[in-house]
């Protein structure tokens, strides 16, 4: 008869297989939850996004008017800047403001902001240009004032994605917040689209050149 060996605590090879085997389940379970959890929030605070900057392209379309500080209501009126959005150097938060049209962009001590949002732990960037920091102001329906960068279609695209540090592989939600016409309107359908990204590893530093001897 084929006798089991079991180890000193009493259990059996086969039984700690079984429970190795359910630990790893478990684990893997457990992993599938936090990527289907994360790529939801990230759908969630990318229509967020896009709801915001509906928002204030319909602020523009109606011309609501705006009574900045140390105005009367008689003197309110459509902000000269028109309604925008202000993404932060550290991209994880967004300014939704009235420009009072004295420079462009958001500037703290001239406009006015109408709330913020946290995207936190994700992180917002402009998808064609290098700017942590950018802004999107519509000064009317078609005109828009930005920072941002155009692709190759002449598209103005925002990514909210996960904070994976230098490089790898994870999540991001894509806002097409308007594409620019020949005429030089700009026309804003704000879409969304999801998927991976990812960020290669950087190339290492060649290594130092070896030490030349001097020889006298």
């Amino acid at each position: 008869m084929k006798k089991i060996i079991k180890n000193k605590d009493g259990f059996s090879f086969i039984e700690l297989m079984i429970a190795i085997a359910i630990i790893m389940l478990i684990s893997a379970a457990f992993v599938v939850n936090i990527r289907v959890n994360t790529q939801e929030d990230i759908r969630a605070k990318t229509e967020k996004v896009a709801a915001d900057i509906r928002y204030i392209r319909n602020l523009a379309i109606s011309r609501a008017e705006y009574q900045f500080e140390g105005q009367t209501e008689e003197e309110k009126t459509y902000p000269p800047g028109g309604y925008g959005v202000y993404f932060n150097g550290n991209q994880d938060k967004y300014i939704i403001f009235a420009d009072n049209g004295n420079n462009d962009g958001y500037q703290s001590a001239e406009d006015e902001a109408l709330y913020e949002v946290s995207v936190d732990p994700f992180v917002l960037d402009d998808k064609n240009g290098p700017l942590s920091s950018f802004y999107f102001t519509f000064v009317s329906e078609h005109e828009v004032v930005t920072s941002m960068s155009q692709g190759l279609q002449k598209q103005y695209t925002l990514n909210l994605r996960e904070d994976i540090g230098v490089y790898g592989t994870g999540y991001q939600g894509s806002l097409i917040l308007g594409e620019v016409s020949s005429d030089g309107y700009v026309w804003s359908n704000i879409g969304t689209s999801y998927g991976t990204f990812n960020i290669p590893k950087p190339t290492p530093p060649p290594p130092d050149p070896p030490e030349m001897e001097m020889i006298f």
